[in-house]
């Protein structure tokens, strides 16, 4: 009873065996049963109960359980794979009728199929595969001896000529290779040969030797050397325990995260991409694109946030803004005064402040001001090979980075601005200095000692 009240919807949907090894079913059927058993029996007869006498074993409670619950699996049949196929008029005779009947029985090969029956309105492909025409021609040798190829490992392979009238579909997807593929549906699968089945020339993957960024950290690891530029060794000494091979795999080590991966340029834009736009994305914007991309275990330097600050009181050459940069991960902040905020003055930013000192980042986060979304600032990204993304208008902090830096610079400020007023411009450095040197909670480090593995010395030290 208790079960069938708690699991109502089941007992509703399904019919339910019950193994017992008392008389239930006769108890709950008698006519002079007592009034809770008559209100039992009235409650389940809804259902679709079926009694069966539990399998007699004597031995411990978790052999009878088993004995309850067990039930043999019936393995399910697999099925008949069937292709429809068809050639296009436009091509006929060249072998077109054949490609088809390759292709789809490559597609079914790769899909684990065993058994597999052809069905084509080619009877060329027909008869010469079953032997009634003779292929004299080379290429419709070569073509048949391919598809005999193919079907070898199958189980069971059959093909049969049937009339135009009764292949409406394989006739119509046919006319797709003398149509146009941009206006087809997603649901429209469409792969597109370059060359003849009988051309291919069998071919091993190419393994790109790329040099990427990490090569350097991997071979240390493994023991085999370190670059011959000093500035390159004593980069990769300072960094290398926050480094970790496993599995063959190097990986960075994170202080909320877990380890992550670490991937080339031409992974990480894959990654990006289907992050973003995949099956699973939805289009978010960049702060969050890159919080993504790390929680799901991936790294490669270096993801920027930049944002302007401002007006402000007039400082020394006229400077009334304050462009700010901050690093996604170790949490560095660059900031500028300047007196214009034109693209032409944010490219010298991004040269002066960031490339120069940390090098190339991966990837900057902008909001929509005019000076970044512009063509200048995309055409300079390109060129440099940066991606560049735009926090959401209605949610500028979607680029949370940047937003958190500039809360913490202006509190910097207001605290000191009533003693400096215009002189705001002259107490970056030391905002800076004060920021990058103090421990943050998120990490348990300094924005220093991420950046370059050790702590800074303080004046009072």
């Amino acid at each position: 009873m208790i079960a069938a009240r708690k699991l109502k919807p089941y007992f509703d949907a399904h019919k339910v065996q019950v193994l017992t090894n008392q008389p239930l079913e006769k108890s709950l059927q008698r006519l002079d049963t007592s009034g809770r058993l008559l209100k039992w029996a009235v409650e389940l007869s809804e259902y679709d109960i079926e009694y069966k006498t539990r399998t007699a074993i004597k031995a411990q409670a978790l052999t009878d359980f088993i004995a309850e619950a067990s039930y043999e699996e019936e393995e399910e049949p697999l099925g008949t794979w069937q292709i429809y196929v068809d050639g296009s008029a436009a091509v006929t005779g060249s072998g077109a009728e054949y490609e088809a009947a390759i292709a789809g029985i490559q597609i079914c090969r790769a899909a684990d199929a065993k058994k597999i029956v052809l069905k084509t309105d080619s009877q060329l492909v027909s008869s010469q595969y079953k032997g009634e025409y003779e292929a004299r021609e080379p290429s419709m040798q070569k073509y048949l001896a391919l598809m005999k190829e193919a079907v070898a490992q199958l189980e069971s392979f059959e093909i049969q000529l049937v009339p135009r009238a009764e292949n409406n579909q394989a006739d119509a997807l046919s006319k797709l290779a003398s149509s146009s593929l941009q206006d087809l549906e997603r649901t429209v699968m469409v792969e597109v040969w370059e060359e003849k089945s009988i051309d291919k020339k069998p071919a091993v993957n190419i393994i790109s030797t790329e040099p990427q960024w990490y090569d350097s950290i991997v071979s240390y690891k493994l023991g085999r050397g370190l670059p011959t530029a000093e500035p390159e060794q004593k980069k990769i000494k300072r960094n290398e325990h926050w480094f970790v091979i496993y599995q063959g795999k190097l990986y960075k080590k994170s202080f909320s995260l877990p380890m992550l991966r670490c991937v080339s340029t031409e992974e990480s834009q894959r990654i990006i991409k289907e992050i973003h736009e995949g099956i699973c994305g939805n289009h978010i914007g960049g702060r969050t694109l890159a919080l993504k991309t790390l929680r799901a275990g991936y790294y490669w330097p270096t993801m920027w946030g930049m944002d302007i600050l401002g007006p402000f009181t007039a400082a020394s050459g006229g400077r009334r803004y304050l462009i700010v940069a901050v690093d996604y991960f170790t949490k560095w902040i660059e900031a500028e005064p300047t007196k214009s905020i034109t693209a032409k003055r944010m490219k010298d930013f991004i040269w002066k402040n960031v490339i120069t000192k940390f090098g190339i980042p991966e990837s900057l986060v902008f909001d929509h001001g005019t000076q970044f979304d512009c063509n200048q600032i995309k055409d300079y990204c390109a060129e440099l090979k940066i991606k560049f993304a735009y926090a959401s208008v209605c949610h500028p902090q979607s680029n949370g980075q940047a937003e958190a830096a500039n809360k913490q610079i202006l509190g910097a400020l207001r605290k000191k601005i009533e003693d400096f007023k215009g002189a705001w411009a002259d107490l970056i450095p030391e905002i800076l200095w004060s920021n990058r040197t103090t421990e943050k909670e998120a990490t348990g480090e300094s924005p220093y000692k991420l950046a370059f593995g050790a702590e800074a010395v303080l004046y009072y030290q």
